[in-house]
């Protein structure tokens, strides 16, 4: 499915999820026993609202899947039956999860493992269970006042929050007056920790609290990467609120319903919705380029509701875009939507005599709407389309 990001990007790999009880939270699936994390091989896309959460989970798994294929190791993957009857393929992490009996987590359980911690030390990499996933150690602390200040900086929600689609990072080990281990506390994200005698992770009631305590000892990547986050998380959402305020307003009252789990959009009640409300077809072509000119920015990699505004236009011929767009000076939403439309692979493979129908005017201005663009990409696209 070109122009979509998926959460894994291996042979089109695409992460469900089996009846969640809740809401996706920061790279974690909500609590409850028959949530599982699932390798489905098909094609699909992912919710803009969670796409971006699975990059640093990526490699981890791509890595076990190679090794298993290789022959490495033992297969790492059993096979489940959902609550649907849908075969399941799940990972040893997530088996470990899903057969966890222990408790879930208490500000009291941590309080107690503090009041026996001596020395602390912190890892660059995460871990799973009691095994350390690398051994690059960036601090170690034993100053009562220093273990003092980190009990304060790492206080937490009771109660479930979640499980984490990653090891996390950085790890922090806690160690007695004899140096013997007590516990291994990965950092995941700079939202939760999580421990082994926890079956789910643990909310932090200030994150950023405990990322400035390791920033201001000398590590602080975590802090960087979590206020890159945030502001990334910002754009999301105001690429999203202007999704949204673009849309015909036809769409408006059946848009929640046609949005379905991972931005995946069922565009049969949008078809029908758009033709009640906008009885010219010419209209709705120009509502719909409009619509798609709003878009997050990129002509690939863009986020998957985005898609739903392809595939309708693409129900028309290319001669009654053409008829739609030449029948009025366009705005620049619309000229990006078109552009966008036309430059796509979609448009390309569904209609292949399509480019040739375009008149020189409406691929000049076109072009001439793309050409200074500082997005390689879309140039490339757009001068494949437009100026070759």
């Amino acid at each position: 499915m070109e122009g979509v990001i998926a959460p894994l990007s291996v042979g089109g790999i695409l992460l469900l999820f089996s009846r969640l009880k809740g809401k996706l939270g920061h790279k974690r699936l909500t609590t409850g026993t028959d949530v599982i994390r699932i390798i489905h091989f098909r094609r699909g896309s992912v919710n803009e609202p969670v796409r971006h959460r699975y990059r640093e989970c990526r490699m981890g798994m791509f890595n076990r899947i190679v090794n298993w294929v290789r022959g490495r190791r033992r297969s790492p993957f059993h096979v489940l039956t959902g609550s649907g009857g849908q075969k399941v393929l799940v990972d040893s992490a997530m088996m470990d999860y899903l057969n966890s009996s222990a408790p879930q987590p208490t500000q009291a359980a941590l309080d107690s493992l503090m009041d026996e911690v001596r020395a602390v030390r912190v890892f660059k990499d995460g871990c799973h269970g009691d095994t350390l996933l690398g051994n690059d150690g960036l601090l170690e602390l034993t100053e009562p006042n220093e273990i003092e200040a980190l009990r304060i900086a790492m206080r937490i929600i009771d109660g479930p929050g979640g499980h984490c689609m990653c090891f996390g990072g950085p790890t922090l080990e806690m160690l007695s007056a004899d140096r013997s281990r007590l516990a291994l506390l990965s950092i995941h994200h700079g939202h939760a920790i999580r421990w082994n005698r926890w079956k789910d992770d643990a909310r932090l009631i200030d994150g950023r609290l405990l990322l400035e305590w390791l920033a201001q000892r000398g590590v602080v990547e975590p802090l960087r990467d979590f206020e890159t986050e945030e502001v990334a998380n910002r754009k999301r959402q105001q690429d999203w609120e202007r999704w949204l305020a673009a849309m015909p307003s036809a769409l408006i009252p059946v848009w929640s319903g046609a949005l379905g789990q991972f931005g995946i959009v069922d565009v049969v009640p949008l078809r029908g919705a758009l033709e009640r409300g906008l009885p010219d077809e010419g209209e709705r072509i120009l509502a719909l380029l409009q619509w798609f000119g709003a878009g997050a920015g990129p002509w690939s990699g863009y986020p998957s509701y985005e898609k739903a505004v392809e595939e309708l236009l693409l129900g028309y011929s290319t001669a009654r875009i053409i008829e739609a767009v030449e029948s009025t000076q366009l705005s620049p939403a619309q000229l990006e939507g078109a552009a966008r439309l036309f430059a796509s692979w979609s448009f390309s493979n569904q209609q292949p005599q399509g480019l040739r129908e375009l008149p020189d005017a409406l691929r000049k201005a076109l072009w001439h709407h793309v050409k200074d663009t500082q997005d390689d990409d879309k140039r490339s696209r757009a001068t494949r389309a437009f100026a070759d």
